[in-house]
């Protein structure tokens, strides 16, 4: 299997950077996608689709501002900005001689900046810390930055992890434009390459699909189309159609949603499976469908191996708006009872970072319990990957927003 080609997508002066860390460390093709503002991410992504087979974004920022246009259609990854590049920029200004009395710091979190500071012996320096948050604007974190300033006073030194920031605030305040350690870049190629092969291999996954509803080939039409699936109809009447697992998570923005749903008539029910085989993707279906016609009048929905039939909502999420507690439930094959508990848990936290050791602790359940039930949310859309923090020797913990 040839090597997969990375796109690097990021600020013109980090890509070269990131680009030469990713051939070294990936043995892989790569091509630089330099912006100068973040806003030009989705018009780069579309730009150079067919030339890449994976994203690697510079940072949290474009990687959130592609989801949230979905367009992500590569398997993708971010460099994290951890305590070890913070660490980094803290010992340059000691060695250039410059006081770190106060610094104000954007994007990583405040326990994480806290505890890197007390392990650099910084305990006492004043810190203003504004952590990432999915729609954040560049024009806020600027405003964080003047205002810590004025807070913090003169010598407050402002880290910032955007190229934009950096530009706009260094002629007016002492500020440092944060960079990924090589570490941590290393760790995100390394997490970008095995999503790559995961994703070809279940790509090539069987899917096979079965409807119920009145003019079904008409109805189904757009979606056939899209799938490049092939169709047939059963004695019973149904209409079968089989593709493969990469075209159906396309359509279906990765099993979480059929917008196709809100034009039809009830009685209509679509179930869909997707295995390793046709016998299993069929068996998967036929569960699928089973789920689907005791959900609603009108209802889809997926089983993927190893996993419990989820129902599709029948808008993207970003149409969807607040959701209904049942309805995510059943989606993700939980208890009403458990996202309740998981959002109380939410609301008590002062930072929005969630890991799975977290949700151990709040469930008092064995973490590698916790790991299951987040990656259950993962798959119906719920729980979201948005970073990583390190917490001691061993790996980083993933680190996860939830849309409840």
């Amino acid at each position: 299997m040839n090597p997969p080609t990375i796109g690097v997508v990021g600020p013109s002066d980090l890509v070269a950077q990131l680009a030469e860390i990713v051939r070294n460390s990936g043995k892989c093709p790569v091509v630089p996608i330099a912006y100068q503002h973040e806003n030009e991410t989705v018009g780069l992504l579309r730009e150079h689709h067919d030339a890449v087979d994976a994203w690697l974004f510079t940072g949290i920022v474009p990687h959130t501002i592609a989801r949230a246009a979905a367009a992500v259609e590569h398997p993708a990854e971010h460099v994290s900005y951890s305590g070890v590049t913070l660490l980094s920029i803290v010992v340059r200004l000691l060695s250039e001689g410059r006081a770190v009395r106060a610094l104000s710091v954007d994007t990583l979190g405040a326990d994480e900046v806290r505890e890197t500071l007390d392990a650099a012996g910084l305990a006492d320096t004043a810190t203003e810390v504004f952590e990432y948050r999915e729609g954040q604007t560049n024009a806020e974190l600027l405003a964080f930055h003047r205002a810590a300033r004025k807070r913090l006073g003169p010598d407050a030194i402002a880290l910032t992890c955007l190229g934009s920031a950096f530009h706009a605030l260094h002629d007016e305040l002492p500020s440092v434009r944060m960079v990924p350690s090589i570490r941590d870049t290393r760790e995100a190629v390394a997490s970008l390459l095995l999503k790559t092969q995961s994703h070809r291999y279940s790509d090539a996954q069987v899917a096979v699909g079965f409807a119920e509803l009145d003019e079904a080939r008409v109805s189904l039409a757009p979606l056939l189309s899209r799938l490049g699936a092939s169709s047939f109809e059963l004695d019973d009447g149904r209409l079968a159609f089989v593709t493969t697992r990469g075209p159906l998570s396309a359509a279906t923005a990765e099993f979480s949603c059929l917008p196709l749903l809100a034009g039809l008539t009830a009685p209509a029910h679509i179930g869909m499976g997707v295995g390793r085989s046709a016998a299993e993707a069929e068996a998967l279906a036929q569960a699928a469908l089973g789920r689907a016609q005791e959900a609603d009048q009108v209802a889809g929905a997926v089983a993927l191996p190893n996993d419990v039939p989820r129902i599709l909502d029948s808008a993207p999420e970003a149409e969807v708006g607040t959701r209904d507690l049942r309805q995510l439930a059943t989606r993700a094959g939980v208890s009403k009872q458990t996202l309740l508990t998981l959002r109380s848990m939410l609301a008590d936290r002062r930072s929005g970072e969630v890991t799975a050791q977290d949700i151990a602790e709040a469930f008092g359940v064995h973490e590698r319990s916790a790991r299951r039930l987040v990656k259950q949310l993962e798959r119906a859309g719920i729980a979201v990957p948005s970073g990583r923090r390190i917490n001691g020797p061993g790996r980083p913990l993933v680190v996860y927003d939830f849309k409840l």
